[in-house]
């Protein structure tokens, strides 16, 4: 929550163009910002740099819902669901699924 966070991560970003966890983190704080396009933008590149980073795969997914994006969310979060007990995460998945 952090007013600077977006401007650091702006900057780690630039030191670091091709990390998919900075990707990760700005795409995050663009969505929750507001900025839906331009952080599943980012968010979707992180996902291609690392196809399994599953924690950036499920805030991609989150961000597109957030963008409305619902059928390519749900694509997302299907691929995760089917790791079942491998991914951590998987009871918020099945919710967020459930919201669909």
């Amino acid at each position: 929550k952090d007013p600077k966070a977006i401007s650091y991560a702006e900057q780690a970003l630039a030191l670091a163009p091709n990390s998919a966890p900075i990707m990760d983190t700005l795409g995050w704080l663009l969505v929750e910002k507001g900025e839906t396009a331009k952080g599943v933008e980012l968010l979707q590149k992180a996902a291609g740099l690392a196809p399994q980073a599953h924690v950036i795969r499920l805030n991609l997914a989150k961000g597109l819902i957030r963008a409305g994006q619902k059928d390519a969310a749900r694509k997302e979060l299907e691929t995760l669901a089917a790791l079942g007990d491998k991914f951590s995460a998987k009871d918020e998945v099945a919710q967020l699924l459930k919201s669909l």
